[in-house]
């Protein structure tokens, strides 16, 4: 080998051509180096380069050791040189620092050369190996596998038991995946059985002692459900297979989603909910709305378990980072039983509890605040916990993340002309809540005053001035606010007046009309801005006349067949599943078909025309992906059914596969009613004829459809029961998106950004289809799927007969309701 700096060249094999050498050397990536017997680099080829960041120029002539070794292990490197020049070789694992400062774990292999007519060793030859990454990986199966510990302890021997470990790893780990994604399907099947079989008895007439019973078995079996979640989600973590997702959402619906989640619970326990967000917050951010919505949940289902009396309250608070980032610091305090100092260290381990015996008062397998831990620190951020002054606990995550730009809703602007110099009373014993509630009237132009108690409410009451609208809690010391409202009701000055009941409590709405006391609105706790503006604007519009429900009971939709005609088929072969599948689906109103495996639902298909197919994957003779990928190829586009996955399968890679296939949707056993609702409103009933995928076909179609389907808009009239001005509204707040979403699709459309496109289509798809604007619908969809195909050849002239669509359309739906206000 031809060595550089000027030292003696060492003979060459017989039959080996010159420079044949040197150039094995140059070609191969490893790192490859010669020394002079004292240590000092002759060599350095361009693997070396590589892997220290030091160029050949600077490399040689400098002692190995200073070159490339850790200060604390330069000794060490001596000694090894030492060691090969005395017994001929020497074999080293060594700390060493890179050019750019960084510090990996390599492997040197040292060989003594002589030549002839040379006393001693001639130059030392050093292959080296960067084994950092598998040190690292040997210590992490040491700790989680113990029957790879023998390998690992025989990691530092040879090469050869190194590359044994890792193949042993590669193995364990598939072995764990699948372990865990048939662990998931087998455990889901049958609580798909027992939680949809109980959602359908209680929907059934039973007496009190059954239907407790059945609640019992219910929420049994939500919290198994829950148990089996934490440990595949930590499962998924530790195996490296849980990954986040980047898109924008909103904060306050995501904060929102999570407190509805408890809300039931900590009604239960008489518990106030409440949330705050500050106007430093961004209205969305982008990030994995799913994810931090979990670590929310899991945050607040501790804070109301832990909790007995009192309150828990969600305060969001944001700082600019100036990197085009913020600090989102979100804090979910609570007035529970707090958290021992001592133990604080302990919460975040997997398996631990704050207090063993809090286990046995409180259930919960330790395994909670270990996830978020892990999922926060994956959003770049961290979380930790403090104890509360005057009792209970805080805790924070703080994660980094880039603002995103969304449309502002009504609740979020300033003052509204509707509601400006109204006067507000406001009566709540909670003082969270009545800084919210005045925060946000004081908003909207709004004149509110809060006072904690109903003697205090009576006494205000009794002035001249008297107040447009009052806003009461339901439980409160003195009296609740049904008898407060009767006693209102009963001053001259708020006689008549429209008033708003809250309530964390279900009985409330019976009770006021069993004492026969007339609210505006009954709204729920954790009290929504969207929800508390809807309430005032009624009560103030409409004086004090009884309103709807702010918010719809959970429960079957026995009409939802009638607003949305679907034909179902249900490809599932577990005959336990088919049944829970097609009594939910009755209970909506739909008389499903079923077939029992991938094969019969084409077979199915070719008979007749199907809306919406519920797909299972695991099924014999033919599986869900498969019969989903010959669907897509025998009906392509819009030709075919909609496919929604209904799988045991709960991890991402399941998702991303039934996606990937052609599916367009994905519900995870068990089904839960409101997910299975949620994906059956983004389907749509087929048209009589085939629609063609390309873009001559799909604007074919638009222009033989009518501007305006009053059929379907007959239909969504009826849904609201006669309130013509809530109709009104909702007309209103589809023209408004519209535009704003045909703006984006003309953007996208100069943009040539494919995905955009995509997006804005979807988005404007299914509310035009809704209002019965199916010539827009049309348009829509074409752009949509034109995205989708990563294409946008032809879509500028597409949205351009969208807009023209539009136009027609806005014209239509101010004339339909002028014409039903005439009526």
């Amino acid at each position: 080998m031809g060595l550089a700096g000027g030292a003696p060249e060492p003979p060459r094999k017989p039959g080996l051509a010159p420079g044949v050498a040197e150039a094995l050397v140059e070609a191969t990536p490893d790192a490859l180096f010669a020394t002079t017997p004292d240590g000092v680099v002759l060599n350095w080829n361009w693997g070396a380069e590589e892997v220290f960041g030091h160029p050949r120029s600077a490399a040689e002539g400098q002692p190995l050791a200073d070159l490339i070794a850790h200060r604390s292990f330069r000794d060490q490197a001596r000694g090894a040189i030492r060691e090969a020049v005395v017994t001929g070789s020497a074999v080293l694992q060594l700390t060493c620092i890179k050019a750019s400062g960084e510090t990996l774990l390599v492997e040197l292999v040292l060989k003594a050369r002589r030549e002839p007519g040379v006393d001693g060793v001639a130059y030392l030859t050093v292959a080296c190996r960067d084994i950092t990454e598998q040190k690292r990986l040997a210590e992490q199966l040491f700790e989680q596998n113990w029957q790879l510990q023998r390998a690992v302890g025989e990691l530092n021997r040879s090469e050869g038991d190194l590359r044994r470990a890792k193949a042993e790893a590669e193995q364990a780990t598939a072995a764990k995946s699948e372990f865990l994604a048939n662990m998931s399907h087998e455990i889901r099947t049958p609580m798909n059985a027992v939680i949809g079989m109980t959602s359908l008895l209680t929907d059934t007439p039973l007496n009190e002692e059954q239907r407790e019973y059945v609640e019992t078995i219910r929420a049994s079996g939500e919290h198994l459900l829950t148990v089996i979640n934490d440990i595949l989600d930590f499962s998924k973590i530790e195996a490296g297979k849980l990954d986040l997702e980047e898109h924008a959402f909103e904060l306050r619906s995501c904060v929102e989603a999570a407190l509805d989640l408890v809300a039931a619970r900590a009604a239960e326990k008489r518990l106030d909910l409440a949330y705050v967000l500050d106007d430093s917050v961004p209205p969305a951010v982008m990030g994995d709305e799913g994810r931090l919505r979990q670590v929310l949940v899991n945050l607040l289902s501790n804070a109301v378990k832990f909790t007995s009396q009192g309150e828990v309250v969600v305060t969001a608070t944001a700082r600019d980072l100036g990197d085009g980032r913020i600090d989102l610091h979100v804090q979910v305090a609570d007035t529970g039983i707090g958290i021992p100092l001592d133990r604080m260290a302990k919460l975040f381990q997997p398996f631990v509890q704050a207090d063993a015996s809090t286990t046995r008062q409180f259930g919960g397998t330790g395994l909670g605040l270990a996830i978020c831990k892990r999922l926060v620190e994956r959003m770049d951020g961290t979380i930790w916990a403090e104890a509360r002054p005057g009792g209970g606990s805080v805790f924070h995550v703080s994660i980094r993340a880039r603002p995103a730009q969304v449309r502002v809703r009504a609740a979020q602007l300033g003052p509204l002309p509707r509601l400006a110099g109204k006067r507000l009373l406001i009566v709540d014993d909670n003082a969270t809540n009545r800084q919210i509630l005045t925060t946000q009237a004081a908003r909207w132009g709004m004149d509110a005053k809060a006072v904690p108690l109903p003697s205090e409410a009576l006494a205000l009451a009794a002035a001249d001035d008297p107040f447009d609208v009052a806003v009461l809690d339901y439980q409160m010391p003195e009296m609740d606010g049904i008898a407060l409202a009767r006693a209102l009701q009963g001053r001259p000055g708020m006689r008549g007046r429209p008033m708003v009941l809250l309530s964390s409590l279900g009985p409330a709405r019976e009770q006021a009309r069993a004492a026969g006391v007339v609210f505006a609105a009954h709204l729920t706790k954790p009290i929504k801005p969207s929800q508390l503006l809807d309430a005032l604007m009624q009560a103030v519009d409409r004086s004090a006349e009884p309103s709807k429900p702010a918010e719809r009971a959970p429960g079957f939709d026995h009409a939802m067949a009638q607003a949305l005609p679907l034909r179902i088929l249900v490809v599932e072969d577990n005959a336990v599943n088919q049944k829970v599948a097609l009594r939910t689906l009755a209970r909506l109103g739909y008389q499903a078909d079923v077939a029992g495996n991938g094969a019969e639902a084409i077979a199915g298909i070719a008979r007749q025309r199907y809306d919406v197919l519920l797909m299972d994957v695991q099924m014999p003779v033919m599986d869900g992906l498969e019969a989903t990928r010959r669907i897509r190829e025998r009906w392509p586009g819009p030709e075919g059914p909609r496919i929604v996955a209904m799988t045991a399968d709960a991890l991402q890679e399941d998702r991303e596969r039934c996606l990937d296939a052609g599916m367009d949707d994905y519900l995870s056993k068990p089904i839960r009613l409101e997910e299975l609702v949620a994906a059956l409103r983004k389907c749509e009933p087929r048209t009589a004829e085939p629609r063609k995928a390309s873009g001559a076909g799909i604007s074919a179609v638009a222009g033989r459809l009518s501007v305006l389907d009053v059929t379907s808009l007959e239909k969504l009239r009826v849904t609201f029961e006669g309130d013509e001005e809530g109709f009104g509204e909702l007309l209103t707040t589809f023209l408004g998106e519209a535009q704003s979403l045909l703006a984006a699709l003309r953007q996208a459309a100069d943009a040539r950004d494919a995905l955009a496109l995509r997006r804005a289509g979807h988005a404007l798809k299914s509310p035009s289809a809704t209002v019965g604007a199916a010539q827009l619908a049309a348009l829509c969809r074409q752009l949509e799927e034109l995205g989708a195909a990563g294409k946008t050849d032809g879509a500028a002239a597409l949205v351009a007969q969208a807009e023209d669509a539009y136009a027609l359309v806005r014209t239509a739906l101010e004339e339909r309701r002028r014409s039903v206000a005439r009526s």
